[in-house]
């Protein structure tokens, strides 16, 4: 019963991980529309926020990674 409660906990960690990480993702299109003001743009802005949605990312891949190299050694017999 603890092994499947182990990789249930696992399965579930890593779907929390891409719902968490989800709404920082975002396209470069798309940070310039929500941080560019009706007149010009802030390219400062766009970049802050497309260094974020890649190091989200790579934080994502790092934590799925990390859990999917532990569900096989935590399968249940």
């Amino acid at each position: 019963m603890n092994n499947w409660m182990n990789f249930a906990g696992l399965c579930l960690n890593v779907v929390g991980a891409v719902i968490l990480s989800y709404s920082a993702i975002i396209s470069r299109p798309r940070a310039i529309e929500v941080t560019a003001p009706i007149w010009g743009g802030n390219s400062a802005a766009v970049d802050e926020r497309m260094t974020g949605s890649r190091n989200t990312k790579a934080g994502l891949l790092l934590l799925a990674l990390g859990f999917l190299l532990q569900l096989p050694a935590n399968w249940p017999n």
